[in-house]
C-alpha cells in the first residue's frame, strides 16, 4: 500500500506542477481566449447565483399558486437572467413544481451550451497541454532516468520488466496513457465539427469514458500484487520504490495478498 500511496501522491505533485506552468502561459498569452473562456464562466456563475437566491425566494412568490404582474415585475428586476423562462406563466395558476423544473431545464441547457462554446474555445489550450504533457511526463522523465519531479521527491522510479530505464519511445506512450489531455483534446475537436445539441451527447460519452479509464487505471494499481497499472501492462513497465537508504522498497505479502509488510 505504501507503494501505492506514494505513486499517487507523485501523481498529484507531477498534476499541480503542469496545471501551474498551464496557468502562468495561458494567463500571459492572449491567444489562448483566456478572457473570453473567463467571460462565459463569470456569465454561468452569475447565472447559478439567480438560481440559488430565487430558490429561496420561491414560496413567497407563489404563496397564491400564481406568479402576478407586480411579481413577476420583481423577479425581471432581481432575477434578469432567468425571468424570460417564467413571462409564460405569470398570471396562471402554476406550482413550484412546474416553475423548478423550467428554471431547472434553463440552467441545465446554459450550462451544456457553456460547455460547448468553452471547449470550442479551448482547442489551443488542449494542444499545449497536450505538448506540456508529452514533453513532461514523457521527455523529460526519459532524461531524468525514469524520474519526474514528483517520482524524484518521493523516490520512485519508472522502469521496464528487465530493471532498466525504458526507451524515450515507452516513456512518449506512456506520458499519454497516464493522462486524460487526449480526451479533452478530442471533446474540442468534436465541439467544432458538430451542434449544440449534437455536442451534449458526445461530450456526456466521452466524460464517461474519461472516468472510467482513470478509475480503471488506479483500480489495477489497487487490487493486483505486482501493484502494475494497465499502461504498465501494455508498455512493459513497472514502478520501483527506494527506501530512504537507497535500497529497493520490497513489500512482503501474507495471507493470500491481504497483510503487508514493510521492508524499512
Amino acid at each position: 500500500m505504501k507503494k501505492v500511496l506514494f505513486r499517487v501522491f507523485a501523481y498529484l505533485i507531477d498534476a499541480f506542477i503542469l496545471g501551474l506552468i498551464m496557468t502562468i502561459l495561458v494567463t500571459f498569452i492572449p491567444f489562448f481566449n483566456n478572457d473570453k473562456i473567463t467571460e462565459l464562466a463569470k456569465s454561468n456563475t452569475s447565472e447559478v447565483k439567480e438560481y440559488t437566491e430565487f430558490s429561496i425566494k420561491l414560496d413567497s412568490y407563489l404563496e397564491d399558486s400564481k406568479i402576478t404582474n407586480e411579481e413577476f415585475d420583481s423577479i425581471k428586476e432581481h432575477f434578469p437572467i432567468l425571468s424570460d423562462e417564467l413571462k409564460d406563466l405569470v398570471d396562471k395558476d402554476t406550482s413550484k413544481e412546474e416553475v423548478v423544473t423550467k428554471i431547472t431545464n434553463r440552467v441545465k441547457k446554459d450550462m451544456i451550451t457553456l460547455e460547448y462554446k468553452t471547449s470550442r474555445l479551448s482547442l489551443a489550450r488542449y494542444i499545449l497541454e497536450f505538448i506540456l504533457t508529452v514533453i513532461y511526463l514523457g521527455y523529460i522523465q526519459f532524461v531524468l532516468k525514469g524520474q519526474t519531479l514528483g517520482k524524484k521527491w518521493l523516490r520512485l522510479y519508472v522502469v521496464n520488466d528487465s530493471n532498466e530505464v525504458p526507451s524515450l519511445k515507452v516513456f512518449l506512450i506512456r506520458s499519454l496513457f497516464t493522462s486524460t489531455v487526449i480526451f479533452s483534446l478530442i471533446n474540442s475537436i468534436v465541439s467544432l465539427c458538430v451542434k449544440n445539441n449534437v455536442y451534449f451527447n458526445v461530450y456526456k460519452y466521452l466524460s464517461g469514458i474519461s472516468t472510467l479509464y482513470v478509475v480503471g487505471i488506479f483500480a489495477f494499481i489497487l487490487f493486483r500484487d505486482d501493484q502494475k497499472g494497465l499502461h504498465d501492462l501494455l508498455l512493459h513497465t513497472h514502478i520501483k520504490l527506494l527506501n530512504k537508504d537507497n535500497t529497493e522498497y520490497v513489500q512482503e505479502v501474507f495471507n493470500e495478498g491481504k497483510d503487508e509488510k514493510d521492508s524499512n
